[in-house]
């Protein structure tokens, strides 16, 4: 972990930085991964067509993909956040114990791979209900990140759509439960993805930590009681320099191909409800 001024960071520096940098060997259990057994699943893999959109469990990433994307620049939002994932889970395998360096080293990654990122500190996310869902405590944090404008209101109805449809994909669904719950606690990442007109992609990262009481086997989906839960979390909208990502495109698809046909990755249908 480098620990430096993102903000102010040239693209020479995060080249060399990025270069240094290197995904540890894929094994059969890869750092940071459950080995527990998936469910089955009746359902036939689903593959989308060429520029349909779909969402794709990447370990305890939930990521949907607008319509119409490039290739390019579809790539860019899976490989690169995925990418930063391994990472941070090689650095920091305990990601429970070590939750400030893991996401630390998840944001440089994501920094030296062309994202526009800032610090990422994590707040307590409190609420005076009774009943707590997760889903929803993440969704307003995505919201908040959002803003107004046209661009974060396309993300923020993909993301939703995103976990309706997550909830009827078994393969989906019971990958990203076995990767984001632990006994006691559990975090995840949604990243709602798009492209600007000028091909650039855009972001929605929301990353979420829970410090539980039980173990329900899942973080997602549940009512918890207040008293049972506490969530931190971060939400920011980000910008990609393209250009970034190309020059290292390579390298990042070269280490991720073992990761690539491993069962760490799902995709699925969003399901948007009618209006």
């Amino acid at each position: 972990m480098f620990n430096i001024d993102l903000q102010n960071l040239s693209d020479a520096e995060r080249a060399r930085r990025f270069h240094a940098m290197r995904l540890p060997a894929y094994k059969h259990a890869a750092p940071g991964f459950s080995t527990r057994t998936l469910p089955d699943d009746d359902d036939a893999d689903f593959k989308p067509a060429e520029g349909e959109e779909h969402g794709v469990v990447l370990g305890d990433s939930v990521v949907t993909l607008e319509p119409k994307m490039s290739n390019l620049a579809l790539e860019a939002v899976q490989y690169s956040t995925f990418y930063a994932q391994i990472w941070a889970n090689g650095e920091y395998p305990n990601k429970e114990k070590d939750l400030k360096e893991w996401y630390t080293a998840y944001t440089e990654a994501m920094t030296f791979m062309g994202w526009n990122m800032t610090s990422f500190q994590f707040k307590e996310q409190q609420t005076n209900n009774t009943s707590v869902d997760v889903d929803q405590i993440a969704l307003k944090m995505l919201a908040a990140a959002a803003g107004p404008g046209a661009a974060g209101a396309v993300l923020m109805a993909s993301i939703k759509a995103g976990l309706e449809g997550l909830k009827e994909s078994k393969k989906a669904i019971g990958l990203f439960h076995k990767e984001s719950a632990k006994e006691n606690n559990g975090s995840f990442q949604l990243i709602p993805g798009g492209e600007l007109s000028n091909g650039s992609p855009m972001i929605l990262l929301n990353s979420v930590y829970c410090s539980t009481k039980k173990n329900m086997g899942k973080i997602l989906f549940v009512s918890w009681n207040n008293s049972d839960v506490r969530v931190w979390g971060n939400a920011q909208k980000l910008g990609m320099i393209l250009d970034i990502y190309k020059r290292n495109e390579n390298k990042i698809k070269d280490e991720l191909d073992d990761y690539l046909v491993s069962g760490f990755h799902e995709k699925f249908k969003l399901k948007r409800k009618p209006k």
